[in-house]
């Protein structure tokens, strides 16, 4: 099976132009703590995000 997946580009000047590129990535250990430290860290933005903006907002309002 191959690992890695294919995106296809569609460019219209004139006429339609397609480009094939395959991407290729080994899932080693250091790959996978990366994306999951990249997750949670977007996680925890998005959960600060909804606890201190609410009080910023209503603060701002009184």
């Amino acid at each position: 099976m191959d690992k890695g997946f294919r995106l296809l580009w569609y460019i219209c000047m004139g006429e339609v132009q397609v480009y094939q590129v395959l991407l290729r990535y080994d899932w080693t250990p250091a790959f996978q703590a990366g994306v999951v430290l990249s997750i949670l860290s977007f996680g925890a933005l998005m959960v600060l995000r909804r606890i201190y903006g609410n009080s910023k907002r209503s603060e701002s309002i009184t």
